[in-house]
């Protein structure tokens, strides 16, 4: 009778070593002579790289909604009350700079206000009196 290289001499189940050494993964017994032997998943390099995906997305999220929130704070908003007891006031420059496709659709507009593309900034932005009170709106 020829021994199963998985058992020894007394037909107790032995597993074969590991390569890199360490202690065999055990064997599980059904009871009906059958072996299950745990599997290590092949994929733990794509999960650590799927990880490290998803800290880095939360990391980028939180530094930009940190720096957005910084960005708001040094630019003052107006409320439209506010805004409306500024409309004939000559040191106040109205700049509508909302998309072109927005602008063009939108039946409101504020009486007396430029429009400006946003896109261009770096090209008006020079035209402006910078001791005036320059407000932009967008939406």
């Amino acid at each position: 009778m020829d021994q199963d290289p998985g058992t020894s001499q007394d037909g107790t189940r032995v597993d074969p070593p590991r390569p890199g050494g360490g202690p065999a993964p055990r064997a599980l017994d059904q009871g009906d002579g059958n072996f299950l032997k745990p599997e290590f998943p092949k994929e733990v390099p794509e999960m650590k790289r799927k990880w490290l995906v998803v800290v880095c997305l939360a990391l980028g999220l939180t530094l930009l909604a940190g720096w957005t929130q910084a960005g708001s704070e040094a630019v003052p908003r107006m409320s439209i009350e506010e805004l409306s007891k500024l409309l004939d006031d000559p040191a106040v420059v109205i700049l509508d700079v909302r998309a072109d496709s927005d602008w063009k659709t939108s039946p409101d507009k504020i009486k007396g206000a430029v429009r400006q593309d946003p896109k261009k900034v770096d090209t008006w932005s020079a035209d402006y009196d910078k001791a005036k009170t320059i407000v932009l709106y967008c939406a």
